[in-house]
């Protein structure tokens, strides 16, 4: 088996890694659910420190934990087990300190000793090295803690102890650091801990029961009886099929029990997602599948937020990380990507109320209803397409040539649409102040006030045109190439315009956070924060670049043409 040939690929790992705007000190409270709730608006997430920004009576079990499968294979090379022994890539120290908070450590019996290995593979550490890099991060985060999987791996060698009285050996010079407790603690007590999650048998004389049992099955396992507490396990390790058959089959069984862990409210249950998986018969190692499975994870289930559980990954790099991190926080934020077939994508807590255009042509804007619980789609012919709560008031650009933006009114009772020659057509309770963009030529996009009693047009070369109560901050581009969009501060005294090539222009009280789309084609759309103090740039091929207090909730495949990107208030 071990002579099979296997492609090398190295992973990269350098990723950016965003950090949120921070308010000097965070107050914790915690919700009915169990989840943090934090007073600041605007908190910074720092990736070695994250538990404690959460509230002490939290169980662990609430929590979404970010972990490493067979944790210790970092130090193996690619070509080991034809590339089927290697798992990751940074070491513990650097997992920690990214963030992961769940180790899984396989552990052989060898003489007296537990040295690391991955089956018959030996990792060239042993728990000691494991244990001294947990102690020296904990003793400089002692807001942490570390929740510790210890499996009996592989044949024992010439023992003269059990591998529980080999594991209390180590547990018994420093007993502080660990808790042995079989029931899921709340976080306060084990701060500065390891927790013990014990996959190896227990004392054959009945000494005692240490650490909350895991068993790995797809049938639930009661651990604990007293309170009943139970495990629910996803480890499909070896899916079915041949690879893409696998992949998908190994996506399903992740969304199943993710999903199982945020609508299971109760503190006794214990929910465990592994996201690795290999397959001898397509030849597909664990970099394959981390390849597949850690792309999809970000971009599909950790822009939900609730408690997904104990999440151990191949190959995780920052950026996963701290999505899986970001899920313990509560926020009012999100944003929907519409694509030019009308299709809708969505990210944060923006919901998914339809998607589509019907026969018109293609979409080419999105309005969002100020109650966050619908939208409306609009259509290169003027066509008005309505989900969620957002109601239909009327449609079309009567002799005026292409639509290209919408404006909602704040009541969400009424839009208007703007078509390509400057024309201005109100529905609902939007209010005509006038129209036309002179001779800039091609009006591209429409900013309403915050009243909705005025707007501004933006012409492609930059021009800004004024009616109603919407003042004139200024205009242009400068020498960047033409503008696309147009972003309305919460006061109504500023505007950003974006231009093609990403470039931002502040006038008014719009401030400047940064620009760019880095090597994601060309911007399409821009989206302002709550607060004003950041924006989020779409590009043409769905990639989402963020400045200032934006959050990053997740971005397009690139599978459809993007065209504009809708704000959750």
């Amino acid at each position: 088996m071990r002579k099979m040939l296997f492609r090398l690929v190295r992973t990269a790992a350098a990723l950016l890694l965003p950090l949120v705007l921070l308010s000097a000190c965070s107050e914790r409270t915690s919700s009915s659910d169990g989840l943090p709730a934090l007073r600041e608006t605007y908190f910074k997430i720092v990736p070695s420190d994250w538990m404690g920004l959460i509230s002490d009576d939290t169980p662990i079990s609430r929590l979404t934990i970010p972990g490493t499968h067979d944790t210790g294979t970092y130090t193996s090379h690619a070509i080991d087990g034809a590339g089927f022994v290697k798992t990751q890539n940074m070491s513990i120290s650097e997992q920690l300190k990214a963030g992961v908070r769940f180790l899984d450590i396989r552990g052989r019996l060898y003489r007296d000793s537990i040295v690391i290995h991955h089956e018959d593979f030996y990792l060239h550490l042993n728990l000691t090295d494991v244990i001294n890099d947990c102690r020296a991060f904990l003793k400089d985060h002692p807001s942490e803690t570390i929740l510790m999987s210890l499996k009996d791996e592989y044949d024992h060698y010439l023992p003269s102890l059990t591998y529980y009285h080999a594991f209390l050996r180590y547990h018994d010079r420093d007993p502080d650091l660990w808790y042995l407790g079989n029931s899921i603690p709340l976080l306060g007590d084990v701060r500065g801990k390891i927790v013990l999650l014990r996959r190896f048998g227990l004392d054959p004389n009945g000494e005692g029961f240490i650490g909350i049992w895991l068993h790995m099955s797809d049938t639930p396992q009661v651990f604990n009886r007293d309170p009943r507490q139970t495990l629910y396990t996803e480890d499909l390790y070896s899916p079915g099929g041949y690879f893409d058959q696998g992949v998908d089959e190994k996506k399903r069984a992740i969304r199943n029990n993710i999903t199982a862990a945020q609508r299971d409210s109760s503190p006794d249950s214990l929910y465990l997602s592994f996201t690795s998986a290999t397959q001898w018969k397509s030849l597909s190692s664990p970099l394959d599948f981390a390849n597949k499975i850690n792309p999809w994870l970000m971009n599909t289930l950790v822009t939900n937020h609730g408690p997904m559980g104990i999440v151990p990954m191949d190959f995780v790099h920052e950026k996963l990380i701290f999505f899986l991190i970001n899920s313990n926080f509560r926020n009012s934020g999100g944003y929907w990507i519409v694509n030019q077939e009308g299709g809708i994508n969505t990210y944060g807590d923006a919901g998914y109320h339809g998607h589509g255009v019907g026969g018109d042509n293609e979409a080419v804007d999105l309005g969002i209803k100020p109650s966050g619980h619908g939208y409306w789609i609009l259509s290169r012919n003027g066509g008005i397409h309505t989900y969620g709560d957002a109601g239909y008031h009327g449609h079309g650009v009567g002799h005026d040539n292409a639509a290209v933006s919408l404006g909602v009114t704040p009541s969400g009772n009424g839009y208007w649409i703007l078509s390509r020659n400057g024309g201005i057509h109100t529905y609902g309770d939007a209010k005509y102040h006038g129209h036309g963009v002179g001779h800039d030529g091609d009006a591209v996009a429409l900013g309403v006030t915050p009243s909705g009693k005025g707007y501004w047009i933006l012409s492609r070369n930059g021009g800004i045109h004024t009616y109603g109560d919407a003042g004139y901050h200024g205009h242009g581009v400068g020498g960047d190439n033409e503008a696309v969009d147009l972003g309305v501060t919460p006061s109504g005294n500023g505007y950003w315009i974006l231009s093609r090539n990403g470039g931002i222009h502040t006038y008014g009280d719009a401030r400047y956070h940064g620009h760019g789309v880095g090597g994601n084609g060309q911007a399409v759309s821009i989206g302002v924060t709550p607060s004003g103090q950041g924006y989020w740039i779409l590009s043409q091929n769905g990639k989402i670049s963020y400045y200032g207090d934006a959050r990053f909730y997740g971005e397009h495949d690139g599978s459809a043409t993007a065209v504009a990107l809708g704000v959750r208030k």
